[in-house]
């Protein structure tokens, strides 16, 4: 299994669970206006539960530049060990 695909299934799987929506499909280019329920704090949730899914570590600028599921994506396909 490719990087791609595996971040993509794994990303959509913590998605899901932070917005309790098991049909939730994410594109790269999805952001707060487009998912229901992704808020400030939504985010920090979501943030974090990314990290521990990871095992990647954002900054607090990188957080708060973080404007959609790509830029997520991005960062987490350098980083993190597949």
């Amino acid at each position: 299994m490719s990087k791609e695909i595996e971040c993509h299934e794994r990303l959509t799987k913590v998605f899901r669970e932070n917005f309790d929506n098991p049909t939730l499909e994410i594109e790269d280019e999805h952001n707060a206006d487009s998912i229901p329920g992704w808020d400030s704090l939504a985010h920090v949730t979501l943030i974090v539960s990314i990290e521990e899914e990871f095992g990647v570590s954002f900054s607090t600028a990188e957080i708060a530049s973080l404007n959609c599921v790509g830029d997520i994506r991005k960062i987490i396909i350098e980083r993190a060990e597949f």
